[in-house]
């Protein structure tokens, strides 16, 4: 089974250079994380002057991480290597003075192989031939 840390994430479904040998299922992660009194209150000064709020972005990066932490787990949990068609949907769900980040990612598992380790494998099943002692002193006397 692949380690965790290897297990390769794609958004696409073309996998080029690696064959799928199953498709598992559909794995998912979801996140709900609540933003801070600060981080409400320095995202309403950028409202107001404008630019970029520096500690909103780094809350999305973080669930972004955590999530696709979260959906390479559930695949390591089944034993995939692979997650193929990565989607992440981020929405902002607010009320009463209160905002919260709800993040969802979805993909399928899959199990992959590599085209070197196809090579590798039909190799080991090939047969090899038997050779005698005359056919190994012939080969020496060409090669000297």
């Amino acid at each position: 089974m692949a380690n965790l840390k290897d297990i390769l994430v794609l958004t696409t479904s073309n996998t080029q250079g690696l064959t799928i040998v199953k498709h598992l299922k559909p794995v998912s992660a979801h996140l709900v994380a609540g933003t801070n009194i600060f981080s409400d209150f320095l995202g309403g000064l950028t409202d107001v002057f404008g630019g970029r709020s520096n500690s909103y972005q780094k809350q999305l990066s973080s669930l972004y991480d955590e999530a696709i932490e979260l959906i390479k787990f559930n695949t390591y949990e089944i034993g995939g290597n692979c997650i193929i068609g990565l989607s992440i949907d981020m929405d902002e769900i607010s009320g009463k003075g209160k905002s919260m980040f709800m993040l969802t990612a979805i993909g399928t598992a899959v199990v992959i192989q590599d085209e070197d380790k196809k090579l590798e494998n039909s190799k080991a099943n090939e047969k090899l031939e038997n050779v005698g002692v005359e056919r190994i002193n012939n080969l020496r006397i060409k090669l000297f």
